[in-house]
């Protein structure tokens, strides 16, 4: 079994400070995927403990853009399986350029990190307004605090505090707010 804290903090992927996350929340931790997306190696590794413990049967991998389409090529990969690409839209996530889902599939959904469930429950209505079945969903890092209203697994559990804005502790200290990572999401 992987040791991901020790892999996470050697390779800069676990920060600790005051951050803006995606949701608009605020937490004293911050898991920095583009960091571990970037390492095919660990990518690798991660996806193959995946590997050992899917219990679903599916028959192809969606994930959405950028890290979850990165863990699904890699598990499409060591699986034999085609994988679907979700993307962003101003509309929320869709499921476009060549990327077909029969009526019926089953479809097993990947991503990078869960915090609110948002992004993986729109992730899940794009599969689903093209026909296909979710079987199952597997994310590297969990850093949620609370029922996010679906059944997944996750490779690590991030033990972070995430505040609401107004009452950010951080921010009462004054303590600079860092935004990192891609474009916000309010949700």
């Amino acid at each position: 079994m992987l040791n991901l804290n020790e892999i996470f903090t050697r390779e800069g992927i676990i920060l600790n400070g005051h951050f803006l996350l995606r949701s608009g929340f605020h937490s004293d931790t911050y898991f920095e995927k583009m960091m571990l997306i970037n390492k095919p190696n660990i990518i690798s590794e991660l996806v193959s403990e995946i590997v050992k413990n899917i219990d679903a049967d599916f028959e192809r991998i969606a994930g959405p853009v950028l890290g979850g389409a990165i863990l699904a090529f890699e598990l499409g990969r060591q699986v034999h399986k085609p994988i679907t690409i979700i993307e962003k839209t101003d509309n929320g996530y869709e499921i476009k350029r060549g990327n077909p889902i029969k009526k019926g599939e089953k479809i097993y959904l990947i991503d990078d990190v869960l915090t609110t469930g948002f992004s993986i429950l729109r992730a899940i209505k794009a599969i689903e307004s093209k026909g296909g079945q979710v079987m199952g969903i597997h994310v590297i890092v969990d850093r949620s605090l609370k029922d996010v209203g679906f059944k997944y697994r996750s490779l690590f559990r991030m033990e972070a505090n995430i505040y609401a804005p107004l009452e950010c502790p951080l921010c009462k200290k004054n303590e600079p707010l860092t935004e990192i990572g891609g474009k916000r999401v309010d949700g």
